[in-house]
């Protein structure tokens, strides 16, 4: 997990680590990844990706925005 978003972060993307989605060989190295990682990427819960990701929130079969039906529109959120 954390040579992964190291490597990701030193290649220019925005990575985004969901805390509550992953794990670590024992806890205590876990909570030291997860005190570090904040310097190379953004580390929130999988609450807070479904309320920050395109979609989050609204119900199947809404139509989307021309915003949100272009593939650069739903990167967007990641910059």
């Amino acid at each position: 997990m954390a040579t992964t978003i190291k490597r990701a972060a030193n290649m220019g993307y925005n990575a985004i680590l969901i805390k509550d989605a992953t794990s670590g060989f024992t806890d205590s190295n876990y909570n030291a990844m997860l005190d570090i990682l904040p310097l190379y990427s953004k580390v929130i819960t999988a609450n807070e990706f479904t309320l920050e990701a395109p979609y989050g929130g609204s119900p199947r079969g809404t139509q989307a925005s021309p915003f949100q039906d272009s593939f650069s529109g739903r990167m967007a959120w990641v910059r």
